[in-house]
């Protein structure tokens, strides 16, 4: 594994184990940046993500949390599930075809205006349109790795309780990773397969040590503000990219 990604991984991790997300997020734009295709991309990092979230969910279980509502369960599997299946499919037939610099860019930039406007607005909708949009984020998911953002905020609540909303989002995280690459596996299968070193095994037990330790001395919004910083940057470094290779 190339030095810069054995580098990234430990903030990837740190982050997501503070805050819920980040594996996917920030290392997807970054991974293109490195000049890695959207395959490579999801290949590599689905199996950090789940890792990390597993890890997190076996810590976090042991302040006896309460149960989370059916009803996001249900939503999840028979609306969300679905959507990526058939973004996986699109990711099939259209990879050759589709700048995923841009699309990846664009859903980021996306994710970021629903999640710093629209927050509470969502919550307001119909069952019905929630429905909607869960499916849609699915697709978008399975198409460019990059609907964890949505997804987190339909998946967290309004609870004040900080360990309560990063336990659900890393619960959910688990389940969408661990499913999204079976697809991926399916789908892709001649090509691909799971390919996650001891050493990177190593890295990321530690760094999700370290993202607990370090939870407990810095607020969660400071980390949400810096994921949305970083995550903005690389998003308007695709862009900026993209539009120079087109010069």
């Amino acid at each position: 594994m190339e030095i810069e990604i054995l580098v990234l991984i430990p903030l990837l991790v740190i982050i997501q184990t503070i805050i819920g997300v980040g594996v996917l997020v920030l290392g997807t734009p970054s991974l293109l940046l490195l000049n890695y295709n959207i395959i490579e991309t999801i290949n590599l990092l689905l199996p950090i993500s789940i890792l990390t979230s597993f890890l997190n969910i076996t810590i976090f279980t042991k302040f006896k949390l309460n149960a989370i509502e059916n009803k996001k369960y249900k939503y999840f599997f028979i609306i969300c599930i679905p959507g990526i299946f058939i973004g996986l499919k699109l990711l099939e037939m259209f990879q050759k075809f589709l700048d995923f610099e841009l699309l990846v860019a664009l859903i980021i930039l996306i994710s970021l205006y629903l999640k710093l406007t629209s927050y509470k607005k969502l919550y307001k909708l119909t069952n019905l349109k929630k429905k909607i949009i869960i499916f849609i984020t699915g697709i978008v998911h399975g198409l460019t790795n990059s609907g964890g953002t949505l997804l987190a905020i339909f998946i967290s609540n309004n609870t004040i309780n900080r360990k309560k909303v990063t336990y659900e989002i890393s619960l959910f995280y688990f389940l969408l990773a661990s499913i999204q690459y079976v697809i991926f596996l399916y789908i892709f299968n001649t090509e691909y397969k799971i390919d996650i070193k001891f050493l990177t095994i190593i890295v990321i037990i530690i760094s999700v040590f370290m993202g607990n330790q370090i939870s407990r001395k810095f607020s969660n919004k400071f980390f949400q503000i810096l994921l949305n910083l970083i995550v903005f940057i690389s998003a308007i470094s695709l862009i900026f990219r993209n539009m120079i290779n087109m010069i």
